[in-house]
């Protein structure tokens, strides 16, 4: 492990089938700070977790832990009812190394939106869209374990004026 070389590898493309417009993205990452924030939204840093003694001194440092793993993202847009249709869904599994310690947690993350924007005109547009993401992570460090899921609603509602 090694932060201060942390890479990545993206890689992306789309397809227009005339009737639909498909995308596909990928990304292999090493080395990454906190992919997916997965450590902070389970609350593995967290003074009760099990992870921590009971002074509660935290046995882990955001800043010695790396993730090495990959992510892939497929999605598509379609013309209906006048407006156009957009949904989506995601992968990302990664193992989490701490320090040089080696493999201590292996994190999964799961993710799904659902979309319709309109135009109202040829300069604004309206658009609401629903999305739900799953977190999990399973740990082992020092004899310690422990799981954590987490899962997420987003609702966003809004309206877009070009100018």
């Amino acid at each position: 492990m090694n932060l201060q070389d942390a890479w990545t590898f993206n890689l992306a493309g789309s397809y227009d089938f005339g009737f639909m417009k498909t995308y596909l993205a990928t990304q292999y990452f090493k080395d990454a700070r906190d992919a997916g924030s997965v450590l902070d939204y389970v609350g593995f840093f967290d003074e009760d977790s099990v992870f921590n003694n009971n002074e509660g001194d935290v046995k882990f440092n955001k800043g010695a832990v790396a993730n090495t793993g990959y992510g892939v993202h497929l999605s598509t847009a379609f013309d209906v009812l006048g407006g156009t249709m957009k949904a989506g869904i995601g992968y990302m599994d990664a193992d989490i190394d701490y320090a040089n310690d080696g493999q201590v947690a292996d994190s999964k993350v799961y993710t799904a939106a659902f979309g319709y924007e309109y135009s109202l005109s040829k300069r604004t547009l309206v658009y609401t869209g629903l999305g739900y993401t799953k977190r999990e992570l399973d740990a082992n460090y020092e004899g310690v374990t422990g799981s954590w899921e987490e899962e997420g609603y987003d609702f966003a509602l809004g309206l877009v004026h070009k100018f």
